[in-house]
């Protein structure tokens, strides 16, 4: 048929009409063939992984993910974008995105790239014109890479669950000309050739079994950050259950007490959850649970409370003492502060191996002198440190007529954290006393809130406030506390024990 314009079909037709004519010779056609050029983009795409760390690759170590892409169809792509799904046995390490070189944020919405928390990838938007919504356009021949950082997993469930850590990408894109959507996956590059498929690095090696866990803050920082490099693989959650609405970002500071898990599983059976219990105390706070005995005094070794110079200043906060120490600036010896840092190396007293005297019968990594009844939680943030049901404050005849633990009628106008009505003075740090002290019925040297049996009559102070001890040991049958208060969840205001008060009878 007469085409004078030499007019072309356009794209996405789907039939023709096509006529031939002869004026001087019949025309039979057997067969008709035509040539239809096809534009679009299409990507050399592959991933590579560098052990941070060098040597061999073991549990623990930072891997580099790098990204290689070339458009090397014959037309641009648009709206062009990677993700990457982290792989299992891995947890993302903070501000390493890169494109081309050049540094993103981790947030959502801000650049061209980032990290969401919540389904645990990461998105690069890429070519001109992409920005916090949406991807841009590359043209044929142009490219450029992509990286980012990863922690592998070193806990012992997670190294034997996963074996190996797999990692591909994928990019998606349309076509500026067809408008097909379209993607390619990424492969690895082998003798020169591209062969599609994941990253593949056996992960084996010396790993540890995660523990229950307590964090608490360093005076003058009022805030925590969860370890998520020890807990590389896992996702963190801070209440159950173990859906996506409880997601906790883990690279974000927490600021309150609060317990979080670390949570694994692998869909098909291989599972492993770590407890969190964090800790927040105000700076200054020389009374971290608030029960009106200091934690110097709950540190419980008289050394603390003597003067070894006799200037008339107790060793807890006399500079001169030997050894002296205030990393956290709150005017008390790092020395007589399970809950301080005295040799300023991250780890504080009651977990340092190196902390004089440490020692771990029950191997849940808190020293045993810092935890009389080894619940985990350090004397100085337990409500109830011999777990006898029965509050430390109330053993020390403090005032509890609630039965929460806490001193009653609490006040601090001198921001020291000892609550006034036991503190010695209105100035501070220094002028503050031993509280409600370490009173000891009994004389045997054991303060009554670590003495299961504080008269020594040989009846367990539990049985003596009508609690359940089946196996005679002093300490709450089947005892459980979901907040890490260390008092038991069953005899906490209304149920607890023993409630004190002022004696209203008048014989």
């Amino acid at each position: 048929m007469p085409n004078a314009g030499n007019a072309q079909l356009g794209n996405s037709k789907t039939s023709a009409t096509v006529r031939f004519a002869s004026p001087q010779e019949m025309v039979i056609a057997h067969i008709l063939t035509t040539s239809i050029s096809q534009y679009n983009p299409t990507f050399a795409f592959d991933k590579t992984a560098t052990d941070i760390n060098g040597g061999a690759f073991l549990p623990g170590d930072s891997l580099l993910y790098q990204i290689n892409f070339t458009n090397s169809g014959n037309d641009s792509s648009t709206n062009t974008v990677i993700t990457d799904n982290l792989p299992a046995g891995t947890t993302y390490m903070p501000g390493s995105i890169r494109i081309g070189g050049v540094a993103k944020t981790d947030a959502l919405g801000d650049d061209e790239a980032d990290y969401d928390v919540t389904n645990n990838r990461i998105l690069f938007r890429l070519g001109v014109g992409a920005n916090s919504a949406a991807g841009g356009k590359i043209g044929p021949g142009v490219g450029s890479n992509v990286e980012f950082k990863v922690v592998s997993a070193s806990a012992c469930k997670i190294v034997s669950c996963v074996g190996s850590l797999r990692n591909s990408a994928t990019i998606n894109y349309s076509g500026r000309l067809s408008g097909s959507p379209l993607f390619d996956s990424s492969g690895v590059i082998n003798s020169g050739c591209i062969i599609k498929g994941p990253v593949i690095l056996p992960l084996s090696g010396t790993c540890f079994t995660p523990k229950d866990t307590l964090l608490v803050n360093k005076c003058a920082t009022v805030n925590i950050t969860l370890p998520w490099w020890k807990y590389a693989g896992y996702t963190f959650y801070s209440a159950k259950p173990f859906i996506p609405a409880n997601i906790f970002n883990p690279y974000a500071p927490v600021t309150a007490s609060g317990i979080y898990w670390a949570y694994y599983t692998n869909g098909e059976g291989c599972s492993d959850t770590a407890r969190i219990a964090v800790i927040i105390t105000i700076c200054i706070d020389i009374d971290d649970d608030n029960d009106g005995i200091p934690d110097y005094v709950e540190f419980n070794n008289p050394l603390a409370l003597q003067d070894h110079n006799t200037n008339g200043i107790p060793n807890w906060k006399d500079p001169l003492y030997p050894g002296y120490a205030d990393t956290n600036l709150d005017g008390v010896n790092d020395n007589f502060d399970y809950g301080a840092d005295s040799d300023n190396d991250g780890i504080p007293n009651f977990y340092d191996t190196d902390f004089p005297g440490f020692v771990d019968t029950n191997g849940d990594g808190v020293n045993d002198n810092a935890d009389k009844d080894n619940d985990g939680i350090p004397n100085q943030y337990d409500l109830d440190s011999d777990n006898d049901g029965i509050p430390d404050v109330a053993e020390s005849y403090g005032v509890d007529t609630n039965g929460d633990g806490i001193i009653d009628n609490y006040v601090d106008t001198d921001n020291d954290g000892l609550s006034q009505n036991v503190d010695a003075n209105n100035t501070g740090v220094q002028g503050s006393g031993n509280g409600l002290g370490n009173l000891d019925l009994d004389g045997d040297g054991i303060p009554n809130y670590l003495d299961t049996d504080s008269d020594n009559d040989g009846i367990p102070d539990l049985v003596e406030a009508l609690g359940t001890d089946a196996n005679n040991d002093g300490r709450i049958d089947g005892f459980a506390d979901a907040n890490s208060d260390g008092i038991a969840d069953s005899y906490i205001l209304a149920s607890a024990l023993l409630l004190t008060g002022l004696d209203i009878n008048p014989c």
